[in-house]
């Protein structure tokens, strides 16, 4: 499934955008610091009001748009144990209330070690991030992952794994 299909999706995307923190070609790195797709190495503020450059990359260069890296083999680990080994926390909002949750209603808020990410979205039994296009899941805290930099997850899978084989068992 591509990103974004048609050049009026792109349109009406492009005009929608006002700021880095919306932009599809920006990955968020921590508190509200963005690493900017359309720049080599630029390092931005959410608060940053996109350029005319900014818009013109948005709508002729679907390419840059930011994509979700694959995630690495969890060799049979729940994503829920990887979150928690790597700091990320998942807060159901307004799980308490007796009311049916909306499609396209925040439903869950992502952090990182106490900085906060972004916000998951459901959509029937799905959750899904607006900030990245094209990946839904069952599971929140797969799509958790697939939000933070890849770098916090290389080798997590295996210490986990080595921690548990080092373990005593005591059955």
């Amino acid at each position: 499934m591509p990103l974004i299909a048609t050049l009026s999706q792109l349109e009406s995307e492009e005009s929608s955008v006002t700021s880095c923190a919306g932009c599809p070609l920006s990955r968020h790195l921590y508190a509200d610091r963005y690493a900017c797709g359309n720049s080599l190495g630029g390092v931005v503020s959410s608060r940053q009001a996109l350029t005319a450059e900014c818009h013109d990359a948005i709508l002729h260069h679907p390419e840059r748009h930011f994509q979700p890296l694959p995630l690495p083999d969890l060799q049979g680990l729940d994503p829920e144990i990887v979150c928690s080994y790597v700091g990320v926390s998942l807060n159901w909002l307004n799980v308490h209330e007796e009311r049916e949750i909306n499609d396209g209603e925040n439903v869950v808020e992502v952090s990182h070690e106490n900085l906060r990410i972004g916000d998951l979205k459901q959509k029937g039994a799905a959750y899904y991030c607006d900030r990245v296009k094209g990946l839904e899941s069952v599971d929140a805290h797969e799509i958790a992952l697939s939000m933070i930099h890849p770098d916090f997850l290389y080798g997590a899978v295996e210490e986990i794994l080595a921690f548990r084989a080092a373990a005593i068992d005591y059955m």
